[in-house]
Order: structure tokens, then sequence, then C-alpha cells
């Protein structure tokens, strides 16, 4: 049984109306007939009113309520369809979306397997600061020259230039400060940074009793004159005028030497503190290197304890902490015949910059090349 639909513009249901067969809507509901007959018809079209059956039994007139009714029916068809369409298309979008994940079909994984960790050696330490790693370095020389170089002491200064070991820190002294600009003074500066020396400026502090703007500007002075200059060695910073007492503790005088400290590494230099003791830990943050002796021989050697402020029959528990290079021992009064033996005790007791000599200052000690091969 199918259904018509009229398509003529009259009211009179006749085979000459054209009405248009619709497909079946898959309603199985029944109707009888005069004759007893059951028919299929889809009953929301009956319940509509404007389709019939094409048996002798539908009278429905087709009415242009009915050609409308159909219209709607179409449209509601075509837009199923769309939104049909529309979910095959989520569906494909999905699927394709599912697909370009790790591990999807079009993005599979490139190793099954365990991963290998990245970085499995040991991690270098992180710089903290000031502070340097506490590997010992291979010691040098402090060599505080106080001799002017050209004339005389030329030959000596050849033979620092020539011999001092690579690294090794050299005091240049100018008068007891930067002096005037001396022209034999800035070659010897410039000549050194070229062999691997650290050429440092000699500034007298007088145990923190100098003011501390005479100092920069003493500081200042050094960088104009011999800009090649590496550093600052801060002498007399003994916590007594005499040199005695080694590094003071009073959080005054601490103030004052960290405050010169970064005003020469502000300007890219290092910072040598002559303390002559026992060193300060609280100023390893602003000094790099503190010198933990320097008078004679027979009284370092001789140490026991504590003695005059110095605790030198061994290095100080924390200094384990630091590098050796942050430290150094000026050994004065020694003999030919003891030079190896002072310099192995100043290496003992954790210094790595050491100077070994004669009383003076003045000129290099005769066994100057037998100390260079200790090292």
């Amino acid at each position: 049984m199918s259904i018509e639909r009229c398509e003529a513009t009259g009211s009179d249901r006749s085979p000459q109306n054209h009405c248009q067969i619709l497909p079946d809507f898959s309603d199985t509901r029944t109707l009888s007939g005069p004759d007893g007959k059951h028919v299929t018809r889809a009953a929301e079209a009956v319940h509509n009113g404007f389709m019939h059956f094409d048996d002798p039994y539908s009278k429905n007139q087709c009415t242009p309520q009915e050609k409308d009714t159909t219209s709607q029916l179409e449209i509601l068809k075509l837009e199923t369809q769309i939104l049909q369409l529309e979910l095959q298309l989520l569906r494909i979008e999905r699927e394709l979306l599912q697909n370009d994940q790790p591990g999807g079909k079009s993005n599979p994984p490139t190793d099954s397997g365990p991963k290998p960790p990245i970085d499995s050696g040991p991690k270098p330490p992180v710089d903290s600061g000031p502070k340097p790693p506490t590997d010992n370095h291979s010691p040098k020389m402090i060599i505080p020259a106080y001799f002017p170089p050209g004339y005389k002491h030329q030959p000596e200064w050849e033979k620092i230039l020539t011999k001092a070991p690579e690294g090794s820190i050299i005091i240049t002294n100018n008068g007891n400060g930067p002096g005037q600009y001396d022209k034999n003074v800035d070659s010897v500066v410039n000549r050194a940074v070229e062999k691997g020396l650290k050429p440092v400026g000699y500034v007298a502090v007088h145990a923190a009793h100098k003011p501390i703007e005479d100092v920069k500007a003493e500081i200042d002075k050094w960088y104009k004159n011999n800009p090649g200059i590496k550093g600052i060695f801060l002498d007399e910073s003994a916590a007594n005028i005499s040199g005695s007492g080694g590094y003071s503790h009073d959080p005054k005088v601490e103030a004052y030497y960290k405050a010169i400290g970064d005003y020469v590494h502000a300007k890219g230099g290092m910072v040598v503190m002559n303390g002559a003791g026992a060193p300060n830990q609280d100023l390893m943050n602003s000094i790099d290197v503190q010198t933990t002796w320097e008078t004679k021989y027979k009284w370092y050697h001789n140490l026991k304890g504590d003695q005059a402020g110095y605790k030198q029959n061994g290095p100080e528990a924390w200094q384990s902490d630091y590098s050796t290079d942050r430290f150094a021992a000026i050994v004065t009064g020694v003999t030919e015949a003891d030079l190896a033996a002072a310099e192995k005790l100043a290496r003992d007791r954790g210094n790595g910059y050491i100077w070994v000599s004669n009383d003076t200052y003045t000129d290099l000690p005769e066994y100057f090349d037998k100390e260079v091969a200790l090292f």
C-alpha cells in the first residue's frame, strides 16, 4: 500500500489530480475498509489529514493545507539528512584528532622501551657566589716586589716576569702606594699580565684607621695609572697598628673591609688582605685572599696552639670548606738550608700562595731560582 500526495490545484480528488506517491513512513498500524479488508497506512499522515491511500476506500481530497504540510515534511527530512552528515563529519574529526595524539595511528611512539636518563653523570657545582670550590690548587707564589722596576732592580723584575709560576700574585709597590705615574711600573704590570701573573697594587690601611675615602682614592689612582692592574693588596690590615692581633672581628672593622672589597670587585679586581693571622671567615665573601702569616720562620716553625693571635699549628677547621688559593703565607728570616722545610710547612697549613725569603723586601732572595723550583 502506498501513500499519495495531491499536487492538483483543485479540491476534487480523482486520478487526473496527479497525486504523487510518497514513500511509506514504516507505520504498521492498520485500518479496516467497508469490505472488511485491512490496509496499511502511515498513521501520522492520516492524523494530520493531508495524505490518502491509493485504494478504493479513500475519498479524501488534497487541500492547500495538505500541500504546505507536505513541504514542511520535506524540509524536515532535508534538515535531518544535514544533521546526520554533520554528525558523521564530527566523528571523522574526532578520529583524526585521536590519531594525531602520541601513540595514535598517525603518530605512533618511536620507542616503546624504557627511556635512558638524559644525563646520568655527576652534576657540576652550582656557582653560589664568591665562595670557591673546595678543590685545592697547585700552590703559587705571592711576591712582595717592593723595589721599583728599572735601573738596578730591573734584573730582579726580569726574573719575576720570566720565572714566577703562572698565576702567582705580584705585589706592586710604587712608594708605599700608587705614587705618581711611572712608565716602568706600568710596563711591568702589563708584562706580568701577559705572562699570566696577577699584579696587585699596594695600599696601606693602618689597621682600618685610614679613612675609607682615602683608601678608595688610592685604589682609583692605581687603576688610573695602571689600567692593567689585577687587584689591590691591603697591607697593615691586622687588628692593631703594631701589626699584631691578627684579623679583627669587630663588626665595624669588618664592615670597613667589606666596603673596600666590594669597591675593588666593582672594578673587576681581586682583593688580597694582609691581616697576618688566623683568617676571618666573616670576610670570605668580600676578600679573595687572606694572609695567615707574615713574620719570622723561627716563630712560625715553633707555633703551638693560639700564640699571639696566630692559630697556625694547623688551619682553622672551616678553611677546609674553601680552596687553598684563598689563603697566603709570607715567611721571612729563612735561610737557604730551611727553604724547602719552610715552603712545605706553609703548604701543609693550607696556604695556596706562599713566599719564603730572607729578612728584606727590597730585593729578591739569592735563592730565588731554587725557590721557584719548589712550585
